[in-house]
């Protein structure tokens, strides 16, 4: 047996490891700190699907990195382990690590969870109550949001916005630009929430595009269970718009 196979396993899965998220790779390698790991645990409590990476990329122990590094020695396709560490082994190590993580996350079980990121020209950050800590936009700010899977999506997706407000779930107008499973919203938030102010609430869902639009009457049971959607994943962003 020569090295071959392994070499090129190990230099292909080191490529698909710059695709992992930021978050997930500081756990992985033990660069979270006990606050960042407590913020992913509260999530993983909310989200099946968070839980599930959560687990996956979990340092491993001692023992299981033992038993690693002998599968990655005695044969190039080792057995793939629930969770992954890439930091103890060194390079190589990582390397085939990501490989065997990206192979185990399941196909077909739905949307893995997604990220939003928000940024305005204007954004401000407010320090006194009841605000504290919002984003803080005007009529007048250019909004963009962005949202982000953290793995692989398999097949095209739409995305859905809801305004959350008064115990009730109202649609948005909001044309979002969709394209290898991520997708951005840009525009005015005086022209995406007109006479709105105050905090605010939006709820993006994201879906196949092929599945039946999500009513906002079985968003609103799905937030008081807890869950999103079947077959769908949600964010929210909250934030406040200043009055004129």
């Amino acid at each position: 047996m020569t090295d071959e196979p392994l070499m090129r396993a190990l230099g292909e899965a080191e490529r698909e490891a710059q695709e992992v998220p930021e978050r997930w790779r500081r756990l992985a390698t033990g660069q979270a700190s006990p606050q960042e790991v407590a913020a992913l645990e509260a999530e993983a409590a909310r989200d099946p699907e968070v839980a599930r990476l959560l687990a996956r990329f979990s340092p491993f122990s001692a023992a299981e990195d033992e038993a690693l590094v002998a599968a990655l020695v005695t044969t190039t396709r080792p057995r793939r382990p629930a969770r992954l560490r890439w930091a103890v082994g060194g390079v190589a190590l990582a390397a085939a690590a990501a490989a065997l993580l990206t192979v185990a996350l399941p196909r077909g079980a739905g949307l893995p969870a997604y990220q939003l990121e928000a940024s305005t020209p204007d954004l401000e950050r407010r320090g006194d109550a009841p605000t504290a800590g919002l984003p803080r936009h005007h009529p007048d700010s250019a909004l963009s949001l962005i949202l982000r899977p953290e793995a692989r999506v398999e097949g095209p997706v739409a995305v859905q916005a809801f305004l959350l407000m008064d115990g009730a779930a109202q649609p948005l107008d909001a044309r979002w630009e969709v394209k290898d499973g991520a997708a951005r919203l840009d525009g005015r938030v005086g022209d995406l929430l007109p006479g709105r102010s105050g905090p605010l609430t939006l709820l993006a869902v994201v879906r196949p595009a092929d599945a039946p639009p999500v009513s906002a009457d079985a968003l609103m049971a799905a937030l008081e269970a807890e869950q999103p959607p079947e077959g769908t994943r949600w964010v929210r962003y909250d934030f406040l718009v200043a009055r004129d």
